[in-house]
Formats: C-alpha cells, sequence, structure tokens
C-alpha cells in the first residue's frame, strides 16, 4: 500500500500512565518504568532530570502570562542578568537562579527554601525509591517544559551518549476536569523509533 510524507521521520509513541493516585509512590512508579522502559534497549549512561512544575507554579501561577513567558524565556536561557531584574516584582524568582544541578547538591542548597521544600521532598522520595545503576542525577526546579500543563514533579530521561532525550514525564493531575470528572494522574511517553535506535 503506498504511503505519503517519511515514515521514517514520524514518531511512534508509547508510554503509561496511572490515574486516581496523588501518593508519591505513584510518580515512583512511573519513573521506574520509564527508565526500565529505556533499559530494553540500552544499557549505556543515561542522566534522570526532575524538576517541578508545580514549585514554579506556587512563584508564577498569579502574574499574567505575559511576565510568565518572560520568566520561562530567562529561566531557559539561564539568563541571571534577566531574572536578576524580574525578580524586582517577584523575590521568589531568586530561589530559581541557582536551583539545577547535580541533584544532591542542590536538594541540600534549596531544602531550607519555603517555596521549594514540597519540591525538594517529593524528588527525594523519587530518588530514594529507585534502584538504578549507571545513572547519573540532575536537577532543575527553573526547568520550565510542560508548565501549562504538568503539576508536580516532572522528569526527562537522557542518553549521554548520545546527548538526546528519550523520555519526557511527570504528574499532571486535574486530568478531565473540563469535562467534571477531574483525576490524578502522572505518566511518561517516548519515541518508539528513538529506542530503537539505540540498540543498533
Amino acid at each position: 500500500m503506498p504511503t505519503t510524507g517519511d515514515s521514517n521521520r514520524t514518531p511512534v509513541q508509547l508510554g503509561a500512565e496511572i490515574f486516581g493516585n496523588t501518593d508519591i509512590s505513584a510518580d515512583i512508579e512511573i519513573v521506574r518504568l520509564a527508565l526500565e522502559t529505556v533499559r530494553l534497549f540500552t544499557d549505556e549512561p543515561l542522566m534522570i532530570d526532575f524538576g517541578h512544575a508545580g514549585a514554579l507554579k506556587s512563584i508564577l501561577g498569579s502574574h499574567t502570562e505575559a511576565f510568565q513567558s518572560q520568566v520561562l524565556d530567562a529561566l531557559v536561557r539561564k539568563d541571571l542578568d534577566a531574572l536578576s531584574k524580574l525578580e524586582r516584582t517577584v523575590p521568589e524568582i531568586a530561589v530559581l537562579k541557582n536551583a539545577y544541578g547535580n541533584l544532591d547538591t542542590v536538594l541540600r542548597s534549596c531544602e531550607l527554601e519555603d517555596i521549594l521544600q514540597i519540591a525538594c521532598s517529593e524528588v527525594a522520595a523519587v530518588r530514594e525509591g529507585l534502584e538504578a545503576e549507571n545513572v547519573s542525577w540532575y536537577c532543575d526546579f527553573g526547568e520550565t517544559h510542560g508548565f501549562s500543563y504538568h503539576t508536580g514533579l516532572v522528569f526527562g530521561i537522557y542518553s549521554l551518549k548520545r546527548d538526546q532525550l528519550l523520555v519526557r514525564g511527570g504528574r499532571y493531575d486535574y486530568v478531565g476536569e473540563a469535562f467534571g470528572r477531574a483525576r490524578a494522574a502522572t505518566g511518561f511517553s517516548a519515541d518508539l523509533k528513538t529506542l530503537v535506535r539505540l540498540a543498533n
């Protein structure tokens, strides 16, 4: 049967979701399953990068979309000068300027910041709940991906060898709220074709 377009470039998505569980155990299970999925294709060195959309929302949620966009753009670029100017309006932004790097280092430096305590405790709980070999652990509380969608812990799994994102995931509570049936949810997604190439 003839096809149109470049089928090799069309992603084939796979993933998993857990609905109805607000407990951190669901987040641990999703990250574990995501990691196990990647390990079906490769044993090369990986990095797991954690963030927390809930922490960002608690800082920026009451401000205009235009202001949020300025902050998110500055966080993506790690533009400390721009962030310093923006924190004149929202002083809490200051805690995000250096809240990235080695996971243990970030948790030690941020755990006393009131606005990041929940984020720190959840990331620490997920890390402690995982047993993983050949994995580096990273954390960036200024991670902006999925800001409008995610509500809590977010994560990405990267190939260090290829400098490539393999999996994205995180918590997105209130799914279905528009239809009057809000549910807690956490999950991950990946491109099967990207994972298959890891085995070649």
